[in-house]
């Protein structure tokens, strides 16, 4: 993602998340749901998560609660320039059009197995 390398695992269950350091040492990993009912849903988890771990990564993700834990998801706000949200685009693109028929793959066997 960028200049930066992420993990992508397809798992269980709905929606994704996002860790920069899951263990010492390891890579930033990205886990994506593979229990929707169409492809389309899963390109739509994997967009939000590259998307919202770019727009984080370059601080432009915030938490108006001013809390740490437990967090509210929903109330993040994310607030950026035009070049900034190109640029969020632009490394989401190059991601994702790596990544996607890996996924493509493995969701499908994901499929056969349910």
């Amino acid at each position: 993602m960028g200049y930066e390398q992420v993990q992508l695992i397809l798992r269980e269950g709905t929606g994704g998340d996002f860790w920069y350091m899951p263990e010492k040492g390891s890579l930033p990993r990205m886990k994506i749901g593979a229990d929707y009912n169409t492809w389309r849903e899963v390109v739509a988890c994997l967009i939000h998560e590259t998307q919202e771990m770019l727009l984080d990564r370059n601080n432009l993700r915030f938490n108006p609660t001013h809390t740490i834990s437990p967090r509210d998801h929903a109330a993040y706000i994310f607030i950026m320039t035009h070049p900034q949200f190109h640029d969020v685009c632009a490394k989401t693109a190059d991601f994702i059009a790596v990544c996607l028929p890996d996924l493509k793959r493995a969701w499908g066997k994901w499929r056969k197995k349910k």
